[in-house]
């Protein structure tokens, strides 16, 4: 072999050396940069899993109240059945209170009248 020709083999051979080497190198990265990516899903699909998790306990909690608020509702209907049965009783106590009253005063007039006479 010529000395040209070696030389020029080489020469070939340090830039496949080369090239062989930048393409190992870019792999690395390449794997480097496929793990990160995989950590970083893992931990997506970790605060997937809490946001869920965090979904269903705020869904009981809205139910929870659901159900509080019925439950203040149907006392409240109750409340204001009662309110209305009170307002009749009081309409009555007042009649009473004012025929009891006319009473009074007829009694203290008698006795008014039998003492002055």
């Amino acid at each position: 072999m010529s000395e040209e020709r070696l030389s020029r083999l080489e020469s070939m051979m340090e830039q496949l050396i080369g090239m062989v080497a930048t393409v190992i190198s870019e792999q690395r990265t390449m794997r480097d940069e496929m793990n990160e990516m995989k950590a970083d899903m893992n931990e997506m699909k970790s605060d997937i899993i809490t946001m869920k998790s965090d979904i269903s306990s705020m869904q009981a909690d809205m139910n929870t109240m659901q159900s509080d608020i019925s439950t203040v509702n149907h006392r409240m209907e109750r409340l204001e059945v009662m309110q209305s049965g009170n307002y009749e009783s009081m309409t009555y106590l007042k009649h009473k209170v004012s025929e009891h009253d006319h009473d009074i005063y007829i009694l203290k007039e008698r006795l008014a009248n039998e003492t002055t006479e």
